[in-house]
């Protein structure tokens, strides 16, 4: 009979350490999941922040693309209307933008050397 109680001791202890060590298994498993969903939201969030960064090229690009065409406009109006100055001062913020906006393009654009390469006046 004590043979017998040993068996279904060993049996228990058996099935208790099975039990442990897929407890442990599935914990190791969750712990991993965890560290790869965080470093899955950091990269998402570098990614995020390199978007933003490069919409905000694209918005001052296009403002420094339509300034020289807006103090066109304006000088041509000044010309055609034979000197009214309303036309004048849409030439004269034109030009004044260009510089402030070609400022906020390159300090946005300071951590990527890349972004700036080729830029006139560009402070490398």
């Amino acid at each position: 009979m004590k043979i017998a109680s040993k068996t279904s001791e060993s049996a228990a202890d058996r099935s208790s350490r099975f039990e442990l060590v897929m407890l442990g298994a599935g914990f190791a498993a969750l712990l991993m999941m965890v560290m790869i969903a965080a470093w899955i939201s950091r990269r998402a969030e570098a990614e995020a922040r390199w978007v933003n960064q490069t919409l905000e090229v694209t918005n001052k690009l296009s403002e420094l693309k339509a300034l020289p065409a807006r103090a066109e406009a304006g000088q041509r109006g000044y010309l055609l209307t034979a000197g009214e100055a309303g036309y004048l001062a849409n030439y004269s913020a034109a030009v004044a933008q260009l510089p402030i906006t070609f400022g906020q393009l390159e300090a946005t654009t300071r951590d990527s050397p890349v972004r700036q390469e080729g830029w006139p006046n560009s402070s490398r």
